[in-house]
């Protein structure tokens, strides 16, 4: 979700569950952490094949969760913390982790408590989900605003996390709007920095027109063959990300826009879609989001594009609470948006795609090779 304002925010101060020594990019400060022993078993790792997503089992894994905040990070409602035991109950298998990772703003945990702090929230987060065997994707919200400041931290992140495959890097929310060539510099860049730091953890490249991929002003869809395929092209564990707002329903339909993104043998994760609890001031856009949030439940699901809704905590209108609470207020299953409703539903009956009976080492992952 693009914010387009952001307000005036009290520092909130922080209380570190730990404290790192971690002072920059240096591996000897920035240690690994290796938080979920089933991740740090060597044999287990995720893997991308085309259009596929392979878990450690050797099953074709359906991504399905929402976008949760932490303290001081999308946290209106409510935060992520603690709470690993209501996302299992909702069905979830993955949450993506919305922070601020630069000391841009200053109710960012980096600004306001400082880099270690940042740090020992993030990684009592991982510790907590993957630790129960949820995928944790770490997504910076921030980072066009201070571009060191992300690259810093996502050298940091490849480095602690390279070991934990249950950590996934989405290194920056729907970068750019319409410039197909800045699009592809920036994935490749951060696509570069966290493999040069060994890490295998699959990637998430946000896709173009603040992810909806519709093809407004030039932006090229990222199955055209300069987008996505370039980017793959003989790298490992590259996952996309459409923020399914109805952009495409409008255009092409998303059924077309799925079927082509898979055709290019891309893999593909709807990482934000929903719609408000009322349409307020917007109702032509709450309209165009219903139109998105449905393409999603009708339809992602037979095409194997796993979901995230947006936002569990955010508290911005996108709840899956009726009260607009956070996703385990009053219990997870009390109180459901229709959204929620479900979302509720799919999480405890989603798609079951089967085993990957193909050939791991198309991933193009060094590991894969070496099975």
């Amino acid at each position: 979700m693009v914010v387009a304002a952001l307000s005036a925010a009290v520092a909130v101060a922080i209380t570190a569950v730990w404290v790192t020594t971690d002072t920059g990019s240096d591996e000897r400060t920035a240690p690994r952490v290796n938080l979920s022993p089933r991740a740090t078993d060597p044999s287990k790792h995720f893997y991308i094949v085309g259009s596929d997503i392979v878990d450690p089992d050797l099953q074709k894994f359906y991504p399905i969760g929402a976008n949760v905040g932490m303290t001081s990070n999308f946290d209106w409602e409510g935060t992520g913390e603690g709470h690993v035991a209501d996302a299992i109950a909702w069905g979830w298998n993955t949450v993506r982790l919305t922070i601020y990772c630069t000391p841009s703003y200053s109710f960012s945990i980096w600004k306001s408590a400082g880099y270690d702090a940042l740090w020992a929230k993030v990684d009592a987060f991982v510790q907590e989900y993957t630790g129960q065997g949820l995928v944790v994707m770490i997504e910076c919200h921030d980072a066009a605003a201070d571009r060191a400041a992300a690259d810093r931290f996502w050298t940091d992140a490849a480095t602690r996390y390279r070991d934990n495959q249950y950590v996934w890097f989405n290194p920056e929310n729907e970068p750019t709007w319409n410039d197909n060539a800045e699009w592809l510099r920036l994935q490749e860049h951060y696509l570069n920095l966290v493999r040069s730091a060994g890490a295998e953890n699959i990637f998430v490249a946000d896709v173009q027109n603040s992810g909806n991929d519709a093809g407004w002003d030039g932006a090229k869809p990222v199955d055209s063959q300069s987008m996505g395929p370039e980017l793959t092209h003989g790298q490992c564990n590259v996952l996309f990300s459409h923020h399914e707002y109805g952009g495409v329903d409008d255009s092409i339909g998303a059924a077309r826009y799925w079927d082509n993104v898979r055709d290019a043998g891309l893999a593909m994760i709807v990482g934000e879609f929903g719609y408000k609890l009322s349409p307020g001031d917007d109702p032509a856009g709450q309209a165009q989001h219903l139109r998105g949030a449905d393409s999603v439940f009708d339809i992602a699901p037979s095409k194997g594009i796993g979901m995230l809704w947006w936002h569990a905590t955010h508290g911005d209108g996108f709840s899956l609470k009726a009260n607009g609470k956070a996703f385990y207020d009053g219990g997870p299953s009390a109180n459901l948006s229709p959204g929620g409703q479900r979302l509720w539903d799919i999480g405890h009956d989603p798609p079951h795609l089967g085993p990957f009976t193909g050939d791991l080492r198309k991933s193009d992952c060094a590991s894969a090779t070496a099975r």
